[in-house]
């Protein structure tokens, strides 16, 4: 396991609220605004965190912009990789981009140029997903990258979070659906 004591002590000392990092939680790269937590087994890489927010155990948040007094629950995650499903005979990487994290590690492919847009969705301020002020995310919500989650929103539990979500809207199911809004 990589040790990230260094980075654990960099985000208590350049912040002088607390910060509450589980034994086995990883940060990097992640600004923390101070009274947040962080669950064991949670990753939170290349992310920002609001102020009074906290983050439930086994947690996977990459490149996610994270507003303020969130409360996300249990096995959260981004969900990346995008794979085009028609007009192209395989979904394998290898026949349509460059730029693939796979591809990376393998080391080849058969195409000249990107022939679909593998490149990551970002939302407008580049992250890869955006969380509003005061969300609730209930267990085991996936988000699927280039996401907008507004202020107030509720995701409930075992959604997949395929559409932005309106301000204060509460969705559920799978894929995640519209069940009502918290106020008129």
């Amino acid at each position: 396991m990589i040790n990230l004591n260094y980075f654990r002590l960099k985000i208590l000392l350049d912040k002088k609220l607390p910060v509450s990092l589980a034994v086995t939680a990883i940060t990097s790269e992640a600004p923390f605004e101070g009274r947040t937590r962080v669950g064991s087994k949670t990753r939170v890489i290349g992310s920002s965190v609001g102020f009074g927010s906290y983050i439930g155990g086994s947690c996977q948040l990459s490149n996610a912009k994270i507003g303020r007094f969130c409360s996300i629950a249990n096995r959260v995650r981004i969900v990346y990789g995008n794979h085009p499903s028609k007009k192209f005979v395989s979904t394998h990487p290898a026949f349509y981009s460059l730029s693939n994290f796979p591809i990376r590690i393998l080391g080849f492919n058969y195409i000249k140029s990107s022939k679909f847009g593998m490149e990551r969705r970002f939302t407008q301020s580049n992250y890869s997903a955006e969380i509003g002020n005061d969300v609730w995310i209930g267990d085991d919500v996936s988000i699927v990258e280039g996401i907008t989650i507004g202020d107030g929103a509720i995701l409930g539990s075992c959604s997949l979070v395929t559409k932005d979500v309106a301000p204060y809207a509460i969705v559920g199911v799978v894929p995640a659906r519209l069940i009502r809004f918290r106020f008129d």
